[in-house]
């Protein structure tokens, strides 16, 4: 029976020392990003092994969103679009901008910035749908002031075509829907000087006039970067992590 217990425990252990050897290959050989104004990450790869691949998603989400502050926490003004999927199945529920009369925009709250905040830059993480078959231009404004504006590419990448408050856009693109337009997350950078500590910042997302659906979407849901380890923990059982020094 003890020989059974080893026997077990080994073929468990050395299953899952597989999964996390193909889970840390797939995440070093990921593509790099692109350089210049072209802002994007390499995480759609097409059909594969599901379990793999989300394992790999959500350790490069908790990677890259770990230091961020919410992007979303109420919605101002603007419309709202429903029942549209997102990275997580509890979450449809969005806001939509369009670039059709100008006026198709949408206004809300981040989480607070903290008050012992001190680098020169703040990333907002939000989660977001993207239009990647029409590519047109979109204003981000930060506490009434215009930030940047982009476009978006077929690749899931984003072009900055205009940039006086020096801030960074970032889509991350991680599945695609049956349109091919991307399902994933929206990182903002501003620069701290515009804005207040111990307060949300107010973003505004407005389409240019261009008499096109093309659209962007944030999703009405706090998406906190403690959820995102939180997933990444529950894929492994502790003891296992333990043994594996995967320690979170």
């Amino acid at each position: 029976m003890k020989r059974q217990i080893v026997l077990v425990t080994k073929v468990v252990l050395s299953s899952c020392l597989f999964l996390m050897l193909a889970s840390v290959h797939a995440y070093t050989s990921a593509g790099k990003s692109t350089p210049g104004n072209l802002e994007s990450l390499p995480f759609h790869k097409g059909n594969g092994n599901g379990h793999i691949q989300e394992l790999n998603t959500n350790h490069n989400l908790y990677s890259i969103a770990k230091n961020d502050i919410e992007g979303y926490s109420k919605m101002l003004s603007g419309s709202e679009f429903f029942l549209y999927p997102s990275i997580r199945e509890d979450v449809n529920v969005s806001m939509i901008a369009r670039a059709t009369t100008g006026q198709m925009g949408f206004e809300f709250l981040t989480g607070q910035v903290p008050l012992d905040y001190k680098d020169d830059m703040v990333t907002f993480f939000m989660l977001s749908d993207i239009d990647l078959n029409l590519h047109e231009s979109f204003d981000v404004n930060v506490n009434d002031k215009l930030l940047l504006t982009f476009k978006t590419n077929e690749d899931g990448s984003l072009s900055i075509t205009e940039n006086p408050g020096k801030g960074k856009a970032q889509f991350i693109l991680v599945s695609r829907d049956a349109n091919g337009d991307g399902i994933g997350a929206f990182r903002l950078t501003v620069p701290t000087s515009w804005l207040k500590k111990g307060e949300s910042a107010k973003i505004k997302f407005n389409g240019h006039k261009k008499n096109s659906n093309c659209w962007v979407m944030i999703l009405r849901q706090p998406m906190r970067s403690i959820e995102l380890r939180n997933l990444l923990r529950a894929k492994w059982p502790l003891t296992l992590r333990n043994k594996m020094g995967y320690c979170m």
